[in-house]
């Protein structure tokens, strides 16, 4: 399974164990950015390699794992990112599988109240303040409109209403 990554977010990740090309079983603790053929990234749907080996540390922690670090640059692309690490004439290559995601920011920021019903396309913040708003704010009901206000009491939607006689419907807010 691939490790999440936060879109546009600097990270240091781990990769390894590296083993000796000769025995596979021997850790390799020496690696180094500069000494290494290669450290690079493949972004989703790139067709190329990036070279990161000038612009990330690459660092040995124990047992031929290694710390990599990855800049914002290396993150800015959703989807999936595969880091490899190569030198031929030392160990057998490692890579990595990533995959980079969009933060989704319900946090504790301030927000202004929805003007507006939510759309199908429109942030989870948009939607859960309108939920809120149609849970907490006044509603009003005639026989054929149901009305949904802000907190200054503007109108931000209605649904209408039928009755057959057996069943009440309150249509999708427009």
């Amino acid at each position: 399974m691939a490790q999440l990554l936060l879109a546009d977010t600097a990270a240091t990740v781990t990769i390894g164990p590296f083993v000796d090309k000769t025995d596979f079983i021997t850790p390799e603790t020496g690696l180094t950015a500069g000494a290494v053929d290669a450290i690079e990234i493949y972004k989703h749907d790139g067709t190329a390699a990036v070279d990161i080996s000038g612009t990330t540390t690459f660092t040995h922690r124990n047992e031929g794992v290694y710390t990599c670090t990855l800049s914002t640059t290396d993150t800015n692309t959703e989807g999936r990112l595969t880091l490899v690490v190569v030198d031929t004439s030392v160990c057998v290559p490692k890579s990595k599988e990533f995959m980079v995601v969009q933060v989704m920011d319900i946090g504790n920021t301030a927000t202004t109240a929805p003007t507006a019903l939510a759309s199908n396309t429109g942030t989870i913040r948009a939607k859960i303040n309108w939920i809120f708003d149609y849970l907490f704010n006044k509603r009003t009901a005639t026989s054929s409109t149901e009305t949904i206000y802000d907190s200054t009491g503007s109108s931000i939607g209605t649904g209408s209403i039928t009755d057959d006689g057996t069943t009440v419907t309150r249509n999708k807010f427009s």
